[in-house]
């Protein structure tokens, strides 16, 4: 059976125009418009009793009404729909079944609509001007029997009335006169041409071996570096502006036992041309560096550790490029300490490489001396490896991973035969945060730098892992924020707001991209690849620290997302949706899983193992192959929406923050999950790269910060 169904909740009934157009009926309150064939536009609805009111402003507005099969027309001066046909023709229908299939699932009628043009009493294939599908709906479940009523008498039968005449064809009516053409305006005076700028200066670099002295005590390599002022392409004294250093090893201290350490081994440099491209707008000079690991004194694309560009001034552009070199601390970076080679533009003029000028920083790192080399140590059974330690060691503190000391599952030796709470375990109560809707966190590699925002307030930073916090920016909706791994440049995001980037650890913010409902923000490592999605919009990335972004993906309920260290993988979740990832920096993206709840998700630095959370059943999910998989974790929760999960650089230690619960911290790459902290609304949570420093923030709360021995 044919059926309109007018209830909301059930499928929509879709009409396309009659003649020039149709619609249901209400909500059509503008006067009629003619028709490209000169007849006036009808409008559809089902009964006369759908039609809308009839006023002076809707004088001479048609519709058809389907079960009249007639047209009516308003007469605005008495109020009334008239019975009328167009033009004289009587309006015609057909009705025809369609079976069920993907149009219509259970089936249902074409309805075919025209003028009988011939006026042969029916609607030909010519004459249809409209066509509507309306479906079947679903077979509701059976009601119950009711009870049966009494036999009805049967009543007489009705005289068959007689058939009505058929009115007299109207005269057609006069067409309008043409109006007269407009007159053409004058064409506007071409603007003067810009003065061309001065040709750009070249950048040069020079490198020479330093021999053993107070600037290299194992010698090393002098950078010289500066502009071609007289185009010879050669660097010559005068145009030197910058000399650093980059100094051999030191050699290895003699073994207790009388087995001499190794030989420090030797810094290489190599320079070659850069293009113009990414690295460096108008070309200029990429200078690679590295420990010499095979003695060979040639630096093989695998010794490469560093690449540090000195790039060409633009056209017009006067600043000289400088190079800075400062010491690198043992850290992340540089496991053994090392060099931090600083370049930039000298855009104040002032002959110092100042923090807001460095475009690029790379490191050149010491050897070790524990019989690995640079950047690696021993694993505990002789092989060398970059981070973390086998099953069965920790790192003792000296580069070395030693044995375990019978230690609980949720402690670690700390090198001194001492067993210490994991980070996770405890959380401390940072005092100095003052009790705010924490939005969101974020941490430098080292934990060290962290910056937190406030919805409806402002941003806080911390440069001491949260003892202090100082108010930064002005007081906004934030919902978001990221930084790169030396907390240096910050990216934040506003619901219904901007978005802003600091190069200077929040001290100042400059307001970029359009007006949106901002969700999410993620970096590289290095500050200058972004990413941000809109919730019921569309995400966008940039490559030049906010200056400019580039839309992306399509139009869905984005709520959060992620970025490998440097920018290329990319992941992003739908509430109520998929979870989507991406392996060329968002130009393409890829739909994983299945429809769920995803309110957060975080990534590894090398962008292969992701942790997200469900809200739909409570569960985490994580996944070891850029999210081309994901099996159930943990524990049913009520995960909150928004940065509720975090994940150190290889992915072992994760951290997620429940909404009025617990926090759960893994460090076997999700597999298990420990319960910690107390329970209250956390609302975010942000882990340092090796996950020993983690911090987390109540909504309208405090903020608390954990710590732990390094694995």
């Amino acid at each position: 059976m044919l059926t309109f169904n007018r209830n909301p909740s059930h499928a929509v009934l879709v009409l396309w125009g009659l003649l020039a157009g149709a619609a249901a009926c209400g909500g059509m309150g503008d006067p009629p418009t003619p028709s490209s064939n000169g007849r006036t536009a009808a409008q559809f609805c089902l009964n006369k009793s759908d039609l809308p009111m009839c006023g002076p402003t809707q004088d001479g507005q048609v519709y058809y009404v389907w079960s009249d099969s007639m047209f009516y027309v308003c007469r605005g001066s008495t109020r009334t729909w008239v019975q009328t046909n167009l033009n004289g023709l009587n309006a015609a229908a057909s009705v025809t079944a369609v079976a069920p299939g993907n149009q219509c699932p259970t089936g249902g009628s074409s309805l075919q609509f025209g003028l009988d043009l011939n006026g042969n009493g029916k609607l030909d294939n010519s004459e249809v001007s409209s066509t509507v599908v309306v479906c079947n709906g679903n077979t509701g479940p059976q009601g119950a029997t009711g009870a049966t009523g009494a036999t009805g008498a049967t009543g007489a039968t009705g005289a068959t009335g007689a058939t009505g005449a058929t009115g007299p064809q109207g005269p057609q009516g006069v067409t309008g006169a043409q109006g007269p053409s407009g007159t053409n305006g004058a064409n506007g005076t071409n603007g003067t041409n810009g003065t061309n700028g001065a040709s750009g200066t070249n950048s040069l670099v020079r490198q020479d071996d330093e021999p053993p002295g107070a600037n290299c005590p194992a010698g090393g390599v002098r950078i010289e570096s500066g502009l071609d002022l007289n185009g010879n392409g050669l660097l010559e004294a005068n145009e030197v502006t910058q000399t650093s250093y980059t100094c051999n090893g030191q050699n290895g201290t003699n073994g207790t036992n009388g087995t001499n350490g190794q030989n420090g081994l030797s810094t290489l440099m190599t320079t070659t041309p850069e293009p113009a491209g990414a690295n460096c707008t108008n070309g200029g000079v990429a200078v690679q560096s590295g420990l010499d690991l095979d003695g060979n004194g040639v630096l093989n694309g695998s010794e490469a550790g560093a690449t540090l560009y000195v790039c060409n001034g633009t056209n017009g552009q006067t600043s000289t490029s400088l190079v800075n070199v400062v010491a690198e601390p043992a850290g992340p970076n540089c496991s053994a300490g090392g060099q931090a080679i600083q370049t930039g533009l000298d855009t104040n003029n002032d002959g110092t490489l100042q923090s807001t000028e460095v475009e690029h920083t790379s490191y050149v790192c010491n050897g070790a001396t524990s019989g690995c080399p640079g950047g690696f140590h021993d694993d505990g059974t002789g092989i060398c490896v970059q981070a973390g330690c086998a099953s069965g060691y920790h790192n003792d503190g000296t580069g070395k991973c030693g044995v375990n000391k019978s230690c609980p599952a949720n402690q670690l030796s700390d090198g001194t035969g001492l067993c210490v709470p994991m980070a996770g375990e405890i959380w401390t109560l940072s005092s100095a945060s003052p009790s705010q809707m924490w939005s969101s966190l974020a941490s430098s590699a080292d934990g060290t730098k962290l910056v937190a925002t406030v919805y409806g307030g402002y941003v806080y930073t911390s440069v001491n892992s949260g003892l202090t916090w100082t108010q930064q920016g002005s007081s906004q909706d934030w919902t978001c924020v990221a930084s790169s791994a030396d907390g240096m440049k910050l990216v934040a995001v506003v619901q219904g707001g901007y978005i802003y980037t600091s190069g200077d650890s929040g001290l100042t913010w400059t307001q970029r991209g359009t007006l949106q409902l901002w969700e999410s923000v993620a970096s590289s490592f290095d500050g200058k690849k972004l990413v941000a999605v809109v919730h019921n919009g569309y995400i966008y990335t940039s490559v030049d620290f906010g200056l400019t972004w580039i839309q992306r993906g399509i139009e869905l309920g984005w709520q959060s997302v992620a970025s490998s260290s440097d920018g290329t993988k990319l992941v992003a979740v739908v509430y109520g949706g998929w979870i989507y990832t991406s392996w060329d920096s968002g130009a393409a993206w890829t739909q994983r899983s299945v429809p769920q709840g995803w309110t957060s998700v975080a990534s590894s630095s090398d962008g292969t193992t992701l942790v997200a959370v469900n809200s739909y059943d409570g569960y985490i999910y994580t996944s070891w192959d850029s999210g081309a998989t994901w099996t159930q974790r943990g524990v049913q929760q009520e995960w909150e929406q928004g940065g509720a999960v975090a994940s150190s650089s290889d992915g072992t230690r994760q951290v997620a923050a429940v909404c009025e619960d617990f926090i759960y911290s893994s460090v076997d790459s999700g597999a298990t999950w420990t319960q910690t902290g107390t329970s209250q609304d956390w609302s975010s949570v942000a882990s340092s790269a090796d996950g020993t420093k983690l911090v987390a923030a109540v909504w309208g709360g405090s903020i608390y910060t954990s710590s732990g021995p390094v694995p």
